[in-house]
């Protein structure tokens, strides 16, 4: 739904579009320097990684539920979300008994974590691992051998699910699923991406994230300096481009056959944060942090601890 109160956003500057270099990084540098000097971050970022893990799960466990309650409420107050949420897309399994190594990936830009992608696939799980120093120091919990990565659920890095948090309508359905700290956590770190609806935007409202008063003045916002990608719902966001209101047009035109999102590129950070989580009997823990540093030229990639201080 695009229709929201008006509130105060804080878009991010006008920045190169991310590339998720760090998924190419093993190709480009299969030896990277492990550095000494850690990367530092503040305590709140600390303990944001430490929830976060057990956060992730439950908002990919709430994800089914959801598509059932809107599918129940289909003729009354959930119509609207219907044209994105269809039968098809319940297929996310059950992660809370599922045991294994699972990760995720965010960028760090000297102030702020912002997940660049939520699930990290084993393959890309793998390669985090692999910068790893060998002979691991003792200080730092050591990736447990013989552990199964946890495969990458369905759907969990679709575009839609970011715009699905902070919709006004799912406020109560958030609440009831998730703990108040596991619910701040995620609208930390997870990006605004926008359902592209074509419902008018009411007189003193805008669209949020964005202070739009209609989808049709987006070129002459500050977001149209931006990069972003159109997408199906349960499409990952890639390609990210500048876009116009024009392209905007072109996907409302489309609804409600191919309900569309519009997700934003992620700012380039030249340093990645993997966070590494292990959900055992016990619960989801963080295991163990590392830091990726791509040079400003862009041909050196260093790996490195993650502190707090």
């Amino acid at each position: 739904m695009a229709c929201y109160p008006a509130m105060h956003c804080d878009f991010p500057p006008a920045a190169k579009p991310a590339s998720l270099w760090w998924r190419q990084a093993p190709a480009q540098s299969t030896s990277p320097t492990w550095k000494s000097d850690p990367l530092i971050v503040g305590k709140p970022a600390i303990k944001t990684l430490s929830s976060l893990g057990y956060a992730i799960v439950r908002f990919l466990e709430s994800h089914k539920p959801l598509i059932r309650h809107v599918q129940k409420n289909a003729h009354g107050s959930m119509t609207g979300l219907s044209p994105w949420l269809s039968a098809e897309s319940a297929a996310t399994p059950v992660l809370e008994n599922a045991q294994g190594l699972f990760g995720t990936a965010l960028g760090w830009d000297g102030h702020s974590i912002s997940v660049q992608r939520l699930w990290l696939s084993p393959e890309e799980l793998a390669a985090a691992i692999q910068f790893l120093p060998k002979g691991d120091d003792p200080d730092h919990h050591a990736i447990p051998e013989n552990v199964a990565f946890l495969d990458e659920p369905p759907h969990a890095n679709s575009a839609i699910w970011p715009a699905l948090l902070r919709l006004p309508l799912l406020k109560d359905y958030w609440g009831q699923q998730l703990r108040s700290n596991l619910l701040e956590t995620l609208l930390q770190v997870l990006p605004f991406s926008w359902l592209l609806d074509p419902a008018p935007v009411p007189n003193g409202a805008v669209i949020a994230g964005l202070n739009l008063p209609s989808w049709e003045s987006f070129d002459q916002s500050p977001a149209g300096k931006h990069h972003f990608a159109i997408t199906p719902a349960f499409a990952s966001a890639h390609n990210f481009a500048p876009i116009s209101a024009s392209d905007i047009s072109s996907a409302l035109a489309q609804y409600p056959g191919q309900a569309a999102v519009l997700s934003p590129a992620p700012a380039d950070a030249r340093n990645v944060i993997f966070a590494i989580y292990q959900q055992s009997e016990k619960g989801v823990a963080l295991l163990r942090t590392l830091h990726l540093h791509r040079s400003e030229s862009g041909d050196q990639i260093t790996a490195g601890d993650v502190i707090a201080k």
